[in-house]
């Protein structure tokens, strides 16, 4: 894990503890006020987008059921090869589908009894399950070096939208919203150990192929993706593309070979 990574997580860690030990009525005044302030103002698109009232609870409530809707569905057609050849339109689908879904479909009444329980064991379930859900859909999903921002920002969000439940449930609910809080802090972990885990699923996915008789086929395409990375760094924009990005030069001949490649991996992985 990098270095700097790791002591952003620790010092995260240890102000949450601070905060969670020492804070004041003033600073919880202060917060809630500041987290007021977030829904009025984006009150107005989420009620025209998710149907949500002006409610704090509710609103961070229902973007973590559109998280999920979202992962559920973009894992499942992400299997399919028209979606896979066309980014664009797998992103749009899911999230068309995941918004009218929790527009449409999920009242506030459902919100409440699924996502926003008040028993200890209703928040850890409601907390665990989309965390496991969302892990497999970032990690898996979105594996590859050229997701690693993306999964990062994704966690970031992910703790963000916790973090917004701990501090609009914990009134309500007591100590039993600390779950709120560790679930954001495991985000943060997540974000800052992106590199750690994914060699480690890389490094499954590699042995499992390698007992199948793919590890040739793989190793030749992560020599060949290694030799695209090591010219597009000494070539810089000088750079023409070698596969899918003939014809172009610069980064965009870079990440068309690179796409080209790891679709390649990405289909010997799922003949495994």
């Amino acid at each position: 894990m990098n270095k700097k990574w790791f002591a952003l997580t620790i010092g995260t860690i240890l102000l949450m503890s601070l905060l969670v030990g020492f804070v004041s009525a003033d600073i919880t005044s202060d917060v809630n006020g500041l987290i007021d302030g977030v829904v009025n103002v984006i009150s107005p698109l989420s009620e025209k987008l998710l149907g949500t009232a002006n409610t704090g609870e509710l609103l961070f409530a229902k973007v973590l059921f559109l998280v999920i809707i979202f992962s559920i569905v973009w894992v499942s057609i992400n299997r399919i090869g028209f979606f896979q050849d066309y980014t664009w339109v797998l992103w749009l689908v899911s999230l068309s589908v995941s918004i009218i879904a929790t527009r449409w479909i999920v009242s506030a009444t459902l919100i409440q009894t699924i996502i926003l329980p008040y028993t200890a064991l209703g928040v850890a379930l409601t907390a665990g399950l989309p965390f496991i859900i969302y892990f497999f859909v970032v990690e898996t999903g979105l594996a590859g070096t050229q997701y690693k921002t993306v999964r990062r920002v994704a966690w970031i969000f992910f703790g963000i939208i916790f973090i917004g439940l701990w501090i609009a449930r914990k009134d309500a609910i007591g100590q039993a919203g600390y779950v709120y809080l560790i679930t954001a802090i495991g985000a943060l972990i997540m974000m800052t150990m992106d590199g750690t885990i994914q060699g480690f699923l890389r490094k499954m996915r590699d042995e499992k192929a390698n007992a199948m008789g793919k590890g040739t086929h793989l190793a030749d395409v992560d020599r060949r993706i290694s030799n695209i990375d090591m010219l597009f760094a000494s070539q810089g924009d000088a750079y023409r593309g070698v596969y899918a990005g003939q014809g172009r030069t610069g980064i965009p001949a870079y990440n068309a070979d690179i796409k080209h490649l790891q679709k390649i991996r990405t289909a010997l992985l799922k003949t495994v």
